[in-house]
């Protein structure tokens, strides 16, 4: 016979009070409603606890709501706003493209996708795009994209001011 102590330990969970089981079992089921929490010991597991008025903290910020963004810029044409963004780095394995860039119209929902070997060649497709849609006979008036240096660069910025096109940044860490 050998003595053997597991490398884990073992937890146990152990409720002092019925009203602390209450506040375990509403924890552990995603803080549901604690009457809907009573109600399911009393039935299923034939447990009859009390419901007492202890908030948790989770339960106070999963109910409180922020207000709304508003609307957004609605466009009447295609090409009015454009919103542009990088992904990547990825693998190589793909024809050795580690990025693409895409660009999206806020009237029309249409997507543009170019893919990049390097990160400095967004300034080149970006070029492509506006040009493209300008053969389309679309207007390009707004272009909206991150604080990234692909997009911020004297490149782009001289020829945008140059056509006549409104350059904008987004906040940093605001997905909205």
């Amino acid at each position: 016979m050998e003595v053997l102590i597991p490398n884990n330990p073992i937890e146990v969970n152990l409720a002092t009070s019925d009203d602390s089981l209450l506040q375990l079992y509403h924890e552990r089921w995603r803080h549901q409603d604690k009457r809907h929490v009573k109600s399911l010991l009393n039935h299923e597991l034939n447990i009859h606890v009390n419901i007492q008025d202890e908030l948790s903290e989770a339960c106070i910020y999963g109910k409180a709501h922020r207000l709304s963004l508003g609307s957004r810029n609605n466009c009447s044409s295609p090409g009015e706003l454009i919103f542009a963004d990088v992904c990547g780095p990825f693998d190589n394995t793909f024809r050795r493209f580690q990025y693409f860039v895409v660009f999206k119209d806020q009237f029309t929902k249409f997507r543009c996708v170019f893919f990049l070997k390097q990160k400095s060649d967004v300034a080149s497709a970006f070029l492509e795009f506006l040009a493209y849609a300008t053969n389309l006979g679309h207007i390009v008036k707004e272009v909206i994209s991150d604080n990234g240096g692909e997009f911020d660069n004297k490149e782009v910025r001289m020829f945008l001011k140059k056509k006549g096109v409104v350059q904008r940044f987004t906040a940093p860490y605001t997905p909205e």
